[in-house]
C-alpha cells in the first residue's frame, strides 16, 4: 500500500510539473506578445503622426494652389492665351520627332516646319505665364507627393492593425489556456498533497510496525539464545 501510494504521489507530481512547464511556456508567449504590443503601439503612433503631418501639409498647400490657379486664370484672360505653353512645347517636340524619325516628302516636311514655326510663335506669346505655370506645377507635384506619402502611411496603419487583430486573438486564446492550466495545476496539486499526507501517515505506521516487529524478533532471538544456553548448561 505504501509503494502504491508512492507511485500515485510521484505520478501526480509529474503531472503537476508537466502542467507547470506548459503554463510557463504559455506565459513566456504572453510576455512576448506584450512586448510586441508595446512595439506595435510605438510604431502605430509614429505612423499616425507621419500620416497626420503629410495630410496637414496637403491642407496647407491646397489654398496656395487655389490662389495660383486664380492668378493663372487671370493671366490667361489678360493675354488671351488659349493653350498652355507646356502643351505647345509638347506639340513642337512631337512634330520635330516625326521629322527626325520618319521619311517625309518635301511638301510634308515643309508643312510640318510651318506648323512648328506657328507653334513657336504661340509659345513665345504664352511665355508670360511660364513662371506661374512652373509655380503651379511644382506646388501640384508637392501636393501629390504628400498625398501619396499620407496614403502610404495610412495603408501601413491598416496593415498593422490587421496583423495586430490576429495577434490579439492569439493572445486571448493563450490567456484562456493559461487560466485552464492553472486550474488543472491547482486541482492536481491538491490531490498530490492529499496523496503525500496519506503516504507519510502510512509510511510512519509502516516504520512503527517494522520497528515493533524487529524489536520482537530481537527479543525472540534473545529468549532462544537464553534457552539454548540453559539447555547447554544443563547438558554440561
Amino acid at each position: 500500500e505504501v509503494t502504491d501510494l508512492h507511485i500515485e504521489k510521484e505520478k501526480l507530481f509529474q503531472q503537476k510539473d508537466e502542467i507547470r512547464k506548459n503554463t510557463s511556456e504559455l506565459i513566456n508567449q504572453a510576455k512576448d506578445f506584450k512586448m510586441k504590443k508595446d512595439e506595435f503601439n510605438i510604431k502605430l503612433n509614429e505612423l499616425k503622426k507621419e500620416r497626420d503631418q503629410h495630410n496637414a501639409k496637403v491642407k496647407e498647400l491646397v489654398p496656395k494652389i487655389k490662389e495660383i490657379l486664380n492668378k493663372k486664370s487671370e493671366l490667361y484672360k489678360k493675354y488671351k492665351i488659349k493653350t498652355d505653353p507646356y502643351q505647345i512645347q509638347e506639340q513642337i517636340n512631337k512634330i520635330q520627332m516625326k521629322i527626325e524619325t520618319e521619311v517625309l516628302n518635301f511638301e510634308k516636311e515643309k508643312e510640318l516646319m510651318a506648323q512648328i514655326k506657328k507653334l513657336e510663335k504661340q509659345y513665345e506669346e504664352s511665355k508670360v505665364v511660364n513662371a506661374i505655370n512652373e509655380e503651379y506645377r511644382k506646388l501640384s507635384d508637392e501636393i501629390e507627393k504628400y498625398k501619396k506619402l499620407g496614403a502610404e502611411a495610412h495603408l501601413k496603419i491598416k496593415t498593422l492593425l490587421k496583423e495586430n487583430k490576429r495577434g490579439y486573438k492569439d493572445f486571448i486564446a493563450i490567456t484562456k489556456k493559461i487560466t485552464n492550466l492553472k486550474g488543472q495545476q491547482d486541482a492536481i496539486y491538491g490531490l498530490f498533497r492529499q496523496a503525500k499526507a496519506k503516504f507519510e501517515e502510512m509510511n510512519k505506521s509502516l516504520r512503527n510496525k517494522l520497528f515493533d516487529t524487529t524489536k520482537k524478533k530481537i527479543n525472540d532471538n534473545k529468549e532462544k539464545v537464553d534457552r539454548l544456553k540453559k539447555h547447554e548448561e544443563k547438558i554440561i
